[in-house]
């Protein structure tokens, strides 16, 4: 990592008839705060709606948030426009009727020229419900 890139990770484990492993890391490039992300739910049954909200650090370089939902047999993307400082703090996307896999969900702000400011990342489980496969 270079000597301005800053991450953090931490794992949640929750253990009952499934395990389940919630991964989130936040990575700045700069020095302004990283991104924050929270995905709900993090486990659910196929086919799900997944809620991302990611709190957006105020930044003049901001210009556009991508936010990516994707497992080995599925994608799903949505990007929006941001005007630095003046745009939402708070960004809500919904990702419906998702099938299931092992889901890597994760945001980033990008710069005009589509660099990469900050970004964030989650792993979450669709689960395929019994007899479905």
């Amino acid at each position: 990592m270079s000597k301005n890139m800053n991450a953090r990770s931490l794992r949640i484990a929750l253990i009952g008839t499934t395990t389940l492993l919630s991964t989130i890391t936040a990575v700045k490039f700069d020095a302004a705060a990283p991104l924050t992300m929270t995905v709900a739910p993090y486990m659910a049954f196929a086919p799900a709606d997944l809620r991302v909200r990611v709190d957006v650090p105020r930044s003049p370089q901001n210009r556009s948030l991508v936010i990516v939902a994707e497992s080995d047999q599925f994608y799903r993307s949505s990007e929006m426009p941001l005007d630095g400082e003046d745009a939402p703090r708070t960004i809500l996307v919904q990702f419906r009727s998702l099938p299931d896999g092992e889901y890597l969900v994760r945001g980033e702000t990008r710069d005009q020229d589509g660099r990469i400011l900050a970004a964030v990342r989650r792993e979450v489980r669709v689960l395929s419900m019994a007899g479905n496969r």
